[in-house]
């Protein structure tokens, strides 16, 4: 396991993703099927409560 703040390494390095908030995880996804553009976007919209 990573963790790490920084959302390009962590897709770099990851073979899963996911986003935690507030202590609980909030998306987990398989990092082969995920762009990385698309999940960035998702991320902001988690964390600042527009998803």
């Amino acid at each position: 396991m990573l963790v790490t703040h920084n959302l390009a390494e962590g897709l770099a390095l990851g073979t899963r993703v996911g986003v935690m908030l507030a202590g609980r995880l909030v998306r987990v996804e398989a990092r082969a099927g995920v762009d990385a553009a698309a999940f960035a976007d998702a991320y902001r919209a988690l964390v600042t409560g527009t998803a």
